[in-house]
Order: structure tokens, then sequence, then C-alpha cells
């Protein structure tokens, strides 16, 4: 839904620019192979382009590579503690 409102927001003219990012953990596969996909096959070009899907786990490694200092290698390692379940 956060989808559908951020991109009428910007074809009225309210916003220049969205995005949503979808999270959801690598283990979820109903999200990765059934309920993500046929969403983005009901969006249109403009909709599937301001759709972003990541995992938290693929997020975190990335984070991992562009934040280094010690404060925020903590933050990331709060993050992963909080949202992943080992």
């Amino acid at each position: 839904m956060d989808h559908i409102l951020g991109y009428s927001m910007v074809i009225r003219g309210d916003i220049h620019y969205f995005h949503h990012i979808h999270l959801y953990p690598e283990g979820n596969t109903h999200f990765h192979k059934q309920a993500l996909p046929e969403y983005k096959q009901l969006l249109t070009a403009k909709g599937q382009n301001s759709f972003v899907e990541i995992t938290y786990e693929k997020l975190f490694r990335l984070m991992r590579v562009f934040f280094t200092s010690d404060e925020q290698i903590r933050w990331i390692d709060y993050l992963q503690n909080r949202y992943i379940i080992d």
C-alpha cells in the first residue's frame, strides 16, 4: 500500500521522486517466489522502476561495505541481531 501511495504522490506532483524498498528475510520464500513477483506483474514499467526488493541479509552485507566506522558497525550488528534469527 505504501508503494501505491508514494507513487500516486509523484503523479500528483506532491513529491518529485519516490522509491519503495521492501525488506524481507532470505528465508521467506513466500515473498521471494510468490508475493513479490505477482505484485510486480501488476505494476506499470514506472511502478516497477520505483519498487526495490532486498533481503535484510543482503542489506546488512552492503551496509558493511560502505559503513566502516566502529559506531556504524555497532549499529549494523544491532540491526542484524534484532532482525535476523539464527
